[in-house]
């Protein structure tokens, strides 16, 4: 019975862990967001800032698709 209860306690705190990655993670992305939200907020010119906005996520993008291609050169030849 202590064996088992053991293994209970054991997973529950892997999952509580695995539960703070992500919480850490989704911090990180809220900060991302609330900065370009302050950005475009503060802004003389938000199209300047949309601009620049829309490159990175161009380039991002483009940097996946490269990346994708090199790592399956066969299936990406349609």
């Amino acid at each position: 019975m202590e064996r088992a209860q053991q293994r209970v306690e054991g997973r529950n705190f892997d999952i509580r862990k695995t539960l703070i990655k992500f919480d850490d993670v989704m911090n990180d992305q809220r900060q991302v967001i609330f900065g370009q939200r302050l950005k475009i907020l503060k802004s003389e010119d938000i199209l300047d800032t949309l601009k620049s906005f829309l490159e990175e996520v161009i380039e991002d993008l483009l940097i996946t698709k490269k990346n994708y291609q090199l790592l399956r050169p066969y299936e990406c030849l349609h």
